[in-house]
């Protein structure tokens, strides 16, 4: 049995053009509880995660319209303490897409493909990940979103991961968002439960 929690995991942006900004996602503390109820033995682990930094390109619909579409590489460097990871760099491409329903309604479309280490650390092998989720303003500057997000790995004899996660959003101002949610696990391999909460800030 895993326990994991990620505190003050952070997402820092900045725009470098009207189409263009750069990202640096920074896991600033882990902890990770490990039970093997067969062995009866606990493995505890704490500290820094890795960084990923993303490049966001906006294709179209940077500035309104009905739909918009990016793409989005981003490699992962690391700098996990108490083996909280691998030792790899590892990257991908995010390739996100979004549009307008009727009703108020937006969904949203996510393919990405992305190279992993393998978990014998020898070699890589691709992962390749979807989403779709629908979402709509509930009333006033409160929305909501369900999403059904899925991985297939490459790697020999590994699992399909699928969860369905449920999501609200408020806007207290135009340039501070909060957000909370949880993922919840649909299949065997996937975490059972994944409650987080958040904030946006805009400067």
């Amino acid at each position: 049995m895993v326990d994991a929690w990620s505190f003050a995991a952070a997402n820092f942006k900045v725009g470098l053009c009207n189409k263009v900004d750069l990202q640096v996602v920074v896991e600033s503390y882990n902890r990770v509880r490990t039970k093997d109820r067969i062995a009866s033995t606990v493995l505890r682990q704490s500290g820094f995660g890795d960084i990923t930094t993303r490049l966001k390109y906006n294709v179209w619909g940077n500035d309104g319209g009905e739909t918009a579409f990016a793409l989005m590489p981003w490699a992962k460097f690391p700098s996990n303490q108490d083996n909280l990871a691998n030792n790899a760099v590892e990257a991908g491409l995010i390739l996100p897409f979004n549009g307008s329903l009727p009703g108020r309604w937006s969904f949203g479309v996510m393919t990405e493909v992305d190279f992993i280490q393998n978990s014998s650390d020898t070699d890589y092998h691709a992962e390749f990940v979807n989403s779709l989720t629908f979402s709509r303003d509930i009333w006033g500057k409160l929305g909501g979103y369900i999403e059904f997000w899925s991985l297939v790995s490459g790697e020999p004899g590994a699992p399909w991961i699928g969860t369905v996660d449920l999501g609200l959003t408020y806007g207290l101002t135009d340039n501070i968002q909060f957000d909370a949610g949880i993922n919840i696990g649909i299949t065997r391999s996937a975490e059972d439960l994944n409650p987080f909460v958040g904030v946006t800030v805009r400067f």
